[in-house]
């Protein structure tokens, strides 16, 4: 399995959150907006559509939709 992070950014010091869809099984978004995967397998190739969430210090919210795709592993 593969391992990766991505740091999402925005400004004010937000939370990040998961508003809405789904992430792959594996794959995971801390509060400070940090997505991360260690040990994610290959499968079907499926797209994986998900909408965060950041919130700043004065409650206001910004979303922003992302499609992560995992690809069916390669024959070797």
């Amino acid at each position: 399995g593969g391992t990766f992070s991505f740091q999402l950014q925005a400004s004010g010091s937000p939370t990040f959150a998961l508003a809405s869809g789904s992430l792959p099984g594996g794959i995971t978004l801390s509060d400070a907006g940090l997505l991360s995967a260690t040990n994610v397998s290959a499968g079907v190739t499926q797209a994986f559509n998900f909408t965060v969430n950041a919130t700043n210090g004065g409650g206001t919210v910004t979303s922003n939709t992302f499609t992560i795709t995992r690809r069916q592993a390669l024959p070797v």
